[in-house]
Order: structure tokens, then C-alpha cells, then sequence
């Protein structure tokens, strides 16, 4: 196995200490602040004694780093952008051929170091010098389910379709709801069915972020298979900012078209409203 190393000092105070002093907890973990100054996050095996501290500090509000699990991935990510070396958060597990009504892809299964997070995909056999790449999000109630009220069953079948004849891969993270879990979105169901709020008002009044989801993932997966250059499936802005912090380049983005029917019009239009949300506007109304 591939092994890559990667050391973060993350700072709220301009003092500066002995990196060998910080590190005596056990390592790949957020590390207690030293005198409320100091977070780290480091890899096993790491060799501290050539690193200079100053040019591993970096200077965010302690709080938080120690509350807001996504700001700390997300973060992670942005300091990952422009440094020569890197920190692996997934390891590479297995894949298998499989047929689908939609091609004969390669199915495969990504972990994660730190909790075992699993990420899962699919990929065509040969991927071309630029690979077509969506990123889709678990849902049990569209891509399972049928339901109505999204568009996400819609969106997975277009991309494999589209991945299938271009070559490339679909990404499956198990982020069910924006990342609250699929229990948590039945509550939230519930308060845009019978309060009448939105999907992302109704995440707010429960006390939800409106996004929990991160990509981390998204460069170990192109690492693996020497992927730099992609057209990247989505209609969220989002997801093209995530994707070129993760170190490939995005050559363009190709939409999906959406079906309108009575469940999900509002919550397309809240998505294009208050996230950005890119749809083509060639909808057919399923009425």
C-alpha cells in the first residue's frame, strides 16, 4: 500500500512551539490543544523533526475546530490544494465487474481511515485521458424508493447512461439527506409536509446545517486512478468548487435535466433559489 504523510498545525495564536512536545497522543486524530493554541492532525508514521512548524501553522478559531466536524474536513481539503505532499484519507478496498441495465461497469469500494466511512462507485472498464465523473449522493427514498418529491433517481439513471457511452465514473457516498442520515430526513419530511417549510428551512428549524457533506474522498478516488482532467456531471456550483480543491481540473460541466411534477416543483425551485442550483430549463411537466 501506498503511503503518503501529511502534517497540519492548525493555530488561533501567533506562539509557536516544539511540534515534538505536541505530538504525544496517538496520531491521526485531532490532538487536545496545547495551552488552547494549538490543534493537530497527523498521519502515522510521520517524521516530525524535518518539518518546520511555521510552515505547517495556520490560524482559524479554536472553537470551532473543535465543534464543526465539516468545517474541519473542509478546511483539510482547502490546506490539501497546494502542497507537495498529502494526506490519504481512503483507502482503496476492492472491485468487481458488474452489469447494470445501464452498461457493464466496474463496481468499487473506497474506506475510510479514520471511522470506516464507506464510499462507493461505479466505473467504466477503460477510462478515457478525460474522464465524465458524477458525484451522487446516497437517497434511499428517490434512487430506492421512486419517490417524487426529488429528482435524484432521475439524475443517478441520465449520469450512468451518459458515464456508460463516454467513459468514466459515478461516485456513491453514503450522505443520505445533505448528510444527516435517512432517519433524520424523515423528520425533515415531515416539517415541509406539515409546516410548510422548504428543504432547507425545514433542516434549519430543526436544527440541521443546511449541508453536511463533504468530499474528502474526492482525491483519493482520482489519485487511484490517475484522473486529472474531467467533465464533471452536476448542476451544483458547489460541487465544481469541491471537486477542483481536490486537485483535478474541470474541463466543463454537463446538466442534467430535470422532470417537474406537483411533489418536487418547489423544492427544484428552492434548490436553483437559495443554492444555485443550475438545472436546464428543458423541463417536461409530468402532471
Amino acid at each position: 500500500m501506498e503511503a503518503y504523510v501529511k502534517v497540519y498545525i492548525l493555530s488561533n495564536s501567533k506562539k509557536l512551539t516544539n511540534i515534538k512536545e505536541i505530538l504525544r497522543e496517538p496520531l491521526y486524530k485531532i490532538v487536545k490543544s496545547i495551552d488552547e493554541a494549538y490543534v493537530v492532525i497527523v498521519e502515522p508514521g510521520l517524521d516530525v523533526s524535518n518539518i518546520p512548524l511555521s510552515k505547517r501553522s495556520f490560524f482559524f478559531p479554536i472553537d470551532r475546530l473543535s465543534s464543526d466536524e465539516k468545517y474541519i474536513h473542509m478546511l483539510l481539503s482547502q490546506l490539501s490544494k497546494d502542497q507537495t505532499v498529502w494526506t490519504r484519507y481512503y483507502d482503496f478496498y476492492d472491485e468487481t465487474p458488474l452489469p447494470t441495465d445501464f452498461g457493464n461497469f466496474i463496481l468499487f469500494g473506497f474506506s475510510r481511515r479514520t471511522d470506516g466511512k464507506r464510499i462507493l462507485g461505479l466505473r467504466t472498464k477503460e477510462l478515457p485521458e478525460v474522464a465524465t465523473v458524477r458525484t451522487h449522493s446516497m437517497c434511499y427514498t428517490g434512487d430506492i424508493f421512486t419517490s417524487k418529491r426529488c429528482d435524484c433517481r432521475e439524475e443517478l439513471e441520465n449520469a450512468l447512461r451518459l458515464i456508460n457511452e463516454r467513459g468514466g465514473i459515478l461516485i456513491y457516498p453514503e450522505e443520505e439527506g445533505r448528510g444527516i442520515g435517512i432517519l433524520q430526513k424523515i423528520k425533515i419530511y415531515n416539517s415541509q409536509q406539515i409546516d410548510g417549510f422548504d428543504t432547507f428551512d425545514a433542516q434549519y428549524v430543526n436544527h440541521f446545517p443546511n449541508d453536511l457533506r463533504n468530499y474528502d474522498y474526492l482525491r483519493d478516488i482520482f489519485r487511484h486512478y490517475n484522473i486529472g482532467t474531467i467533465d464533471l456531471i452536476t448542476n451544483n456550483p458547489e460541487k465544481v468548487v469541491a471537486t477542483e480543491m481536490s486537485g483535478v481540473k474541470v474541463r466543463k460541466t454537463l446538466k442534467l435535466p430535470s422532470t417537474v411534477n406537483d411533489y418536487n416543483r418547489d423544492y427544484l425551485q428552492t434548490k436553483m433559489r437559495k443554492s444555485g442550483h443550475n438545472f436546464t430549463m428543458e423541463f417536461t411537466t409530468e402532471e
